[in-house]
């Protein structure tokens, strides 16, 4: 795991590539081919005990492993994921 994180979320790589993709330019002036990409994603997250699970949604992400990285990066302990049914 990266030893900087950006907003304790995203490495530094993911961050600027997550950039561009919401500001719909890269450092070229170009569009990026990952804005089309973007969208919402919903998971599951189950603790280690298998107690307490709750759904953790986010608006703009390129992919699910994105969405995984980004909760376990701010989890305390081992969860499990899985996908949510519905992502509204």
């Amino acid at each position: 795991m990266a030893e900087r994180l950006i907003n304790g979320l995203f490495c530094i790589s993911c961050y600027n590539r997550h950039r561009e993709a919401l500001i719909n330019r890269n450092a070229r002036g170009k569009i990026p081919m990952l804005a089309s990409t973007l969208h919402p994603e919903a998971l599951v997250v189950i603790t280690d005990d298998g107690t307490t699970e709750q759904i953790v949604r986010a608006e703009k992400v390129l992919t699910s492993a994105e969405l995984i990285m980004i909760t376990a990066r701010s989890g305390a302990g081992p969860a499990l994921f899985g996908w949510a049914r519905h992502h509204a």
